[in-house]
């Protein structure tokens, strides 16, 4: 079980560095994209769905819930939260017909998502 808290603590910057780069390139190309490319962002988001389940995987089998009120309860929720954030996010953006809004409607989702990642991630670990 140790390994896989490992791996879930080292993925955190990997979405962390994922989120950070998709949110700017979003906000920077916003203006002056031609055409919307979701395959960034679905990546993106697909990065955050693994290390969301990955959590919920070490939540059950590492007994999650004995591990004080910030890892059983706060962690949880900030990362479900941003993970509905980041899905909202993509689809309302796919259903957008103008390419500069659709870049800023998940570029937005995604700021939003990672401040409540940073907000839950438990440092001291």
């Amino acid at each position: 079980m140790d390994l896989l808290v490992d791996i879930h603590s080292f993925l955190r910057w990997i979405v962390l560095i994922d989120i950070g780069f998709a949110a700017g390139y979003g906000l920077v190309v916003a203006g002056r994209a031609e055409q919307w490319n979701a395959m960034l962002y679905s990546i993106t988001v697909m990065v955050v769905d693994i290390q969301v389940t990955l959590g919920i995987v070490l939540y059950l089998f590492n007994e999650g819930w004995q591990q004080g009120f910030f890892i059983a309860v706060l962690h949880p929720l900030f990362m479900l939260a941003a993970l509905a954030v980041a899905h909202i996010g993509m689809r309302r953006a796919r259903k957008t017909d103008v390419v500069a809004t659709s870049y800023r409607t998940v570029s937005v989702a995604l700021v939003v998502s990672l401040v409540l990642i940073v907000l839950g991630i438990p440092w001291e670990r």
